[in-house]
């Protein structure tokens, strides 16, 4: 990657799977801000340090205009519009400046990987790791299965959905409660790498930052972010990345994997450490899990991403687990025993 620094002059981007303009409401002069435009000097002056937290080492230079819109009525709950647009002048990223490990993200780096309750690991993204897979060595079923449960917006989005925003928004007031959030991937990958999980409106906004940053000021593409997502997620106890999960679930690479292992591997992601609530003492999967996981198979059926002939019926989905995952599921069960579970 060049050491130059990456600049944004509010295009819509040429690459197809990479950020996509915004036509609605488009300033009639992207290039030229205004005088109330926002700089990062005048954000720091204006709010206290833990507000920003790691934001400041980004090392964004430049100044925006932002628009926001939102309107509820809360007896109608789908009624919700929010809508919410960045229009960058000059924006960039400083590499004199920046701290933080995003212009770099082309190139095999070494990940420290931001987890619950304060704890972190760290996993070489090169060919020295025996356990890092490129996009294409990863089986393309689980790749479209995780897609499925945890973006299925992915490549439409450009790190932050407002339409997941509205449907997210929609859902919990019908509920009463917080049900479900409306993160996506790349904002996934922001948290792993430069965050952690704390659960605050500040954390989650620096996550929804710093996903804008990803996609729009280090021109990394699509399929570079989702490499690295699926490389740095966690999938269990100490268990990071798709060939680690594969292994550490179904001692299998993870290019060989069949469709209801995939489908099983994309259920885990949102509880990692909380996947044996997923089996019964017998070491079959419950029957929520197998309703899941067809519901998944379904969806990337409609999507074409999985022939209808390919997906069992729900109650006929099963997994064996035979990797070291095994002696916490079935301690006292050798591999093969478990008719039931295979």
């Amino acid at each position: 990657m060049r050491a130059a620094a990456r600049r944004l002059r509010g295009q819509a981007d040429p690459e197809p799977q990479g950020r996509h303009g915004r036509d609605r409401g488009a300033h009639p002069h992207p290039d030229r801000p205004r005088a109330g435009s926002l700089t990062p000097e005048r954000v720091v002056a204006s709010l206290p340090p833990p507000l920003l937290g790691p934001l400041p080492a980004a090392g964004v230079r430049g100044s925006w205009d932002y628009r926001l819109g939102f309107r509820l009525d809360v007896s109608r709950p789908d009624s919700v519009d929010f809508h919410a647009e960045v229009i960058p002048h000059d924006l960039e990223l400083d590499p004199e400046k920046s701290r933080l490990n995003l212009l770099g993200l082309e190139q095999p780096f070494v990940a420290e990987i931001h987890l619950p309750h304060g704890r972190t690991a760290t996993r070489d993204l090169s060919s020295a790791n025996p356990h890092h897979r490129a996009l294409e060595a990863i089986d393309s079923i689980l790749v479209h299965a995780v897609l499925t449960n945890e973006d299925g917006g992915f490549y439409r989005h450009s790190g932050f959905n407002p339409d997941a925003v509205r449907g997210a928004i929609a859902d919990n007031i019908r509920a009463g409660a917080y049900r479900r959030g409306a993160g996506t991937i790349t904002m996934q990958l922001a948290r792993n790498l430069y965050l952690g999980h704390e659960r605050t409106l500040s954390r989650k906004a620096q996550e929804v930052v710093l996903a804008w940053i990803l996609e729009h000021l280090t021109y990394v593409s699509k399929r570079r972010l989702l490499e690295i997502y699926l490389n740095v997620i966690e999938w269990g106890p100490g268990v990071h990345g798709a060939d680690e999960a594969a292994r550490y679930y179904f001692g299998r690479d993870a290019s060989r994997l069949t469709v209801a292992q995939a489908l099983f591997l994309a259920t885990v992601l949102p509880a990692p450490t909380k996947w044996r609530y997923r089996f019964d003492p017998e070491g079959a999967l419950r029957p929520f899990e197998r309703a899941q996981m067809h519901f998944i198979g379904r969806a990337m059926a409609k999507k074409g991403w999985l022939g209808e002939s390919d997906l069992p019926p729900a109650d006929s989905l099963r997994v064996e687990i035979l990797g070291p995952a095994r002696e916490m599921l079935l301690p006292e069960r050798p591999a093969g025993a478990d008719t039931s579970a295979s």
